[in-house]
């Protein structure tokens, strides 16, 4: 028998990159383009997270000039994207069906794979680990797919 290797970085950054969509694309509807401010003045904690991803564009813009991505939420993790998520949840709850906790079952997965997995250290991983994020990741492809 032979065992299914799944590279899980590719599907990761597909989750990753449909997050950062979506949570873009409601927080300028509801918000416009000042979004990222009115959460901050909304969310005095969610601060101190948009100050580090101006840090990070900041050094990609010094080192890759106008190659370097616009978009801050490029700069963030994915704890991090559901924070936002979470602070609006009146927004997001109808996308992602189930309650809150549900879907901090899957970020907990999720965000503890993150790192090996960017940093080619996935051998850190059990294989459980990786078969729950992979199944996760597709979850949240399907959710935010049905809702485009």
């Amino acid at each position: 028998m032979i065992e299914r290797q799944i590279d899980l970085w590719p599907l990761w950054k597909e989750t990753e990159k449909s997050l950062r969509s979506v949570i873009t694309s409601k927080m300028l509807e509801q918000y416009g383009e000042d979004w990222v401010n009115r959460l901050e003045r909304a969310y005095p904690n969610l601060k101190a997270f948009f100050d580090a991803c101006r840090e990070a564009q900041q050094k990609e813009e010094r080192t890759f000039g106008s190659r370097a991505s616009r978009n801050l939420l490029d700069f963030t993790y994915p704890q991090d994207l559901f924070a936002i998520i979470f602070k609006e949840w009146n927004i997001f709850k109808a996308l992602f069906g189930k309650d809150k906790a549900y879907w901090e079952q899957r970020i907990q997965i999720l965000s503890k794979v993150r790192n090996p997995l960017a940093h080619n250290r996935d051998s850190a991983l059990y294989d459980y680990e990786k078969k729950l994020a992979e199944g996760y990741c597709n979850e949240i492809l399907t959710v935010l797919s049905k809702n485009e």
